[in-house]
């Protein structure tokens, strides 16, 4: 079985100067900020419209309160507006528990940036140091080699000179001699100087190669966290949605349990039985013939048809078929 890669294994590199793993680190964990910001930001939004709609579903039950129904209807009407306002505090608190989330993120958020902060200064001042040292050392080690080169230079010269001293004037043998012992003094100089930054130098990166590792398990451990944190979180969010679908539904099938108990028949026989004007038609209009009232037309009015003196004198109009009666038409001069 394969041994699992660790941060603290898998930033490092062979430069001495290179920061590509503590910049790929850092990188991470930016992206990682960023995507945490998003879902918050998220979260406040969907929550704010949960909010509104809330509002919008209150407003709407109440502009629709006043009506004139009666009946089953009307019951279920009430009944729809009531769910309708359970309904909303549905949405409500769905909004409060979405805000609830988005504040936990962003204390999350908030902890893990100041826990790394201790960190990631640490290495940063171990990384500033084991660097301006490595330089500081290449320095000595440049001084530390030409010290040693002009020290092996005057050594070959005076090793070359030594068989022949005799030919050399007391002044001349004794400017060699001078020449080595100093380039002697300035080796040895030079290499004290230079062993002693490498030291130093060595302790520094050991204290930065222990930062780095702590920072890089720190790292890791935040990212666990990040991750599993994103996740129960995600998965809060779609059970208080899913939470809240349920109960809204809930409530419309509460509702259509008592829209079956809408009666059509019923409603209509109560409003015929509370507003009806009654059973009784007016009767129809017939046509009355005028009836005198004098003793002599009285008479005229119980003879026979034949005995009137003036019914042959009496005009017979006739209209043509299919024509309407105009009165005009007719009118003697």
């Amino acid at each position: 079985m394969n041994r699992k890669a660790t941060f603290a294994d898998s930033f490092w590199g062979p430069d001495f100067q290179s920061t590509a793993g503590y910049d790929a680190l850092k990188k991470h964990l930016k992206e990682g900020k960023q995507t945490c910001l998003s879902f918050e930001q998220f979260l406040r939004m969907r929550a704010k419209a949960e909010e509104d709609y809330s509002k919008c579903l209150q407003k709407c039950c109440k502009l629709t309160l006043e009506t004139q129904e009666t009946g089953t209807l009307r019951s279920a009407w009430d009944y729809l507006r009531e769910q309708s306002e359970h309904t909303a505090h549905v949405h409500l608190e769905a909004s409060g528990h979405l805000s609830d989330a988005a504040a936990r993120l962003c204390e999350f958020t908030r902890r893990q940036k100041s826990e790394r902060i201790s960190k990631e200064s640490s290495l940063c001042q171990s990384a500033k140091e084991k660097s301006s040292l490595y330089r500081k050392t290449n320095e000595l080690k440049r001084v530390y080699e030409m010290k040693s080169s002009e020290f092996e230079q005057a050594d070959l010269v005076m090793k070359k000179a030594k068989p022949n001293e005799n030919s050399f004037s007391t002044k001349e043998w004794d400017k060699i001699i001078q020449k080595q012992l100093k380039s002697a003094q300035e080796v040895n100089r030079a290499d004290a100087l230079y062993r002693e930054s490498v030291v130093k130098l060595e302790r520094v990166r050991l204290q930065w190669e222990k930062d780095m590792t702590q920072f890089c398990e720190l790292c890791e451990t935040s990212e666990d966290s990040r991750i599993k944190m994103m996740q129960n979180e995600m998965w809060m969010y779609c059970n208080i949605l899913s939470s809240k679908c349920v109960e809204e539904d809930l409530c419309c099938e509460s509702v259509r349990s008592c829209l079956e108990g809408v009666s059509v028949h019923s409603d209509i026989q109560s409003f015929i039985n509370r507003s009806g004007t009654g059973t009784e038609r007016p009767a129809p209009v017939v046509f009355e013939q005028y009836r005198p009232t004098n003793q002599e037309d009285r008479l005229h009015n119980n003879s026979s048809p034949g005995d009137d003196p003036f019914e042959q004198h009496r005009p017979q109009f006739q209209f043509p078929l299919g024509q309407a009666f105009q009165p005009n038409r007719y009118l003697f001069n």
